[in-house]
């Protein structure tokens, strides 16, 4: 199993709104995570910056999966109106994947 992790920053009025629906998120969404192979998904934030870790044994093709995933793809409908560019990234650059350096168990 790989981790990875990303982050990327919401528009800072939207910070309560993106709280709140991830109180409720879809059980489609959580259903087509498991079935691409993510697992100890976690989303951490402060202010309106966002870090993601998750679990997964192929990082592409689980994006791949849940990329067509039809529930998936209107759960991020919502949630990407929410996010906005980072300053240093390319433009439309909305996440920076990370890649694990160090890890203790």
């Amino acid at each position: 199993m790989k981790r990875a992790a990303y982050m990327w920053k919401l528009k800072p009025d939207k910070v309560g709104e993106y709280i709140e629906v991830h109180k409720r998120v879809w059980p489609s969404v959580i259903a087509a995570a498991k079935r691409a192979g993510i697992s100890n998904y976690t989303i951490f934030i402060q202010g309106n910056i966002l870090f993601s870790y998750m679990e997964v044994e192929d990082y592409e093709a689980a994006m791949r999966y849940v990329g067509q995933d039809p529930e998936c793809q209107r759960w991020n409908a919502i949630t990407s109106k929410m996010i906005e560019d980072f300053p240093d990234y390319k433009k439309g650059e909305a996440t920076a994947l990370m890649f694990e350096a160090f890890h203790l168990d």
